[in-house]
């Protein structure tokens, strides 16, 4: 006669525990390695547009600080300075933020501690665009009349 295996009770039987612990182990390295991704191709970025962008407004903070420095001999250059509104500080700064790294606001500030605006228009016709030199422009004719 055949034997009635529905009465049995079936128990489950875990797996080695280390297997399981290299699992959990590989399961989380694996979270760790998306995560860490997701931050780079994500989240740092917009840390570094924010970084730039708060640089880039102390820099124009610093330099309507040396407006007398900057300016020079001409008083033209100082009255546009002083004049400037906010909304067009805010385009100064973003034009400055998309040139920004550390190299670049120090030479730039070596150029303005030692009063070299010949040094400052060079570097700016070196590695602004036209279309920024011109905006550039348009802001100093806007103030200085």
């Amino acid at each position: 006669m055949a034997r009635n295996n529905r009465n049995k009770k079936y128990t489950y039987i875990p797996r080695d525990r280390r297997n399981n612990a290299l699992g959990r182990c590989i399961f989380t390295l694996m979270v760790i390695c998306i995560v860490l991704i997701l931050f780079v191709k994500f989240a740092f970025p917009m840390i570094v547009k924010k970084t730039k962008k708060a640089a880039a407004d102390k820099a124009v903070d610093i330099m309507y600080e040396n407006i007398d420095k900057i300016a020079g001999d001409n008083p033209e250059v100082k009255e546009a300075l002083e004049s400037i509104s906010e909304e067009d500080k805010e385009k100064v700064s973003e034009i400055l933020a998309e040139h920004m790294d550390a190299n670049t606001m120090t030479e730039v500030a070596g150029y303005v501690n030692n009063n070299d605006q010949e040094g400052l228009v060079e570097y700016a016709t070196e590695n602004f665009s036209p279309e920024e030199l011109a905006e550039f422009k348009d802001l100093y004719e806007k103030y200085s009349k």
